[in-house]
């Protein structure tokens, strides 16, 4: 599903990895996003993790304010990052996937009751986000496999 170059892509369609959204993020989004703004906006990044999805790899505040001003379309580019595309990004991306599948987070409209406090943001999911990467980096997939059973 790799491309290149940008595409517009639905909203709606984009896959997520995140459970949370910042309210302090938001409103700073919210301060300069507008339709005509979107049109110069950088392309989000997107990566394909085996679901056959694209899925947002950064750049969900701005997903969900557009969606949340009635966009319908957003340009995304193919993230290329050595970390995101590698054994452990990729990992840690499907793991943040299997959070929002556990969740019901089926697209970025879905967070709308899942807006928290700078602080509240930090402790559930950047903090989160660190825990796991510890944990990933200090045990086997055998031993991942082994846990989820």
């Amino acid at each position: 599903m790799a491309f290149e170059g940008v595409r517009e892509i639905p909203i709606l369609e984009l896959g997520i990895s995140q459970i949370y959204l910042c309210e302090d993020k938001i409103r700073a989004v919210e301060a300069w996003l507008t339709p005509e703004a979107a049109r110069g906006m950088a392309p989000l990044p997107v990566y394909d993790f085996g679901n056959g999805r694209c899925t947002l790899t950064d750049g969900h505040t701005r997903a969900f304010v557009a969606c949340r001003r009635g966009m319908t379309r957003l340009p995304v580019v193919y993230d290329t990052d050595e970390w995101v595309a590698g054994e452990m990004g990729r990992a840690l991306y499907r793991m943040d996937i299997e959070w929002c599948e556990r969740f019901r987070l089926k697209d970025i409209s879905c967070l709308q009751d899942r807006i928290v406090a700078r602080e509240a943001y930090e402790r559930l999911w950047i903090s989160r986000c660190e825990r796991s990467e510890y944990l990933l980096s200090r045990t086997t997939p055998q031993a991942r496999e082994a846990l989820r059973k």
